[in-house]
């Protein structure tokens, strides 16, 4: 997928966000265009991304990566603002043990705490997130093991009161 760059502002800033690279190609000779290698995670994020931009969202979105000597783990949102009540959308993680993907290996161990509470499972962080959380800034500490390998990822989520 390639995006030239004939936008500008806080759309185009948010897009060059998914890109990986740029470069000339052989459909845009003339032109260097961005490149998003077309992985589940970036066409997923681009699929929200476009859906904020159609919904008026302000899109402040970055991607946080952590890594030991073999594991790397991608976090695709690490700053998230939601309206009181509004549903906390979990996206997952993104996670590779040398070169291979384990996103979905049995052995992956991913727990989350926030706010003094521990959480196994996703759905759980979800509902805390959406239905017990007031107005404030809170920090999502993401504990994944695999193999012996540990990583911690943060994800900053703000609520705020419905103007």
């Amino acid at each position: 997928m390639w995006f030239r760059n004939s936008s500008s502002g806080t759309a185009w800033n948010s897009w060059r966000k998914l890109l990986d690279s740029s470069n000339y190609t052989y459909s845009s000779p003339k032109y260097k265009s961005y490149v998003m290698l077309p992985n589940t995670d970036s066409v997923e994020y681009a699929s929200n991304l476009i859906n904020d931009l159609f919904l008026g969202k302000g899109i402040d979105n970055t991607i946080m990566v952590n890594s030991s000597p073999k594991l790397k783990v991608s976090l695709i949102r690490s700053n998230i603002t939601l309206i009181k009540g509004e549903e906390y959308i979990y996206h997952g993680i993104k996670a590779i043990y040398g070169n291979k993907d384990i996103t979905k290996d049995k052995d992956l161990s991913l727990k989350f705490s926030i706010n003094g509470k521990s959480f196994d499972d996703y759905k759980d962080l979800v509902y805390y997130i959406t239905y017990r959380l007031d107005k404030g800034i809170y920090k999502i500490i993401y504990n994944i093991n695999y193999k012996e390998e540990f990583i911690k990822l943060e994800q900053k989520v703000t609520i705020e009161e419905e103007t």
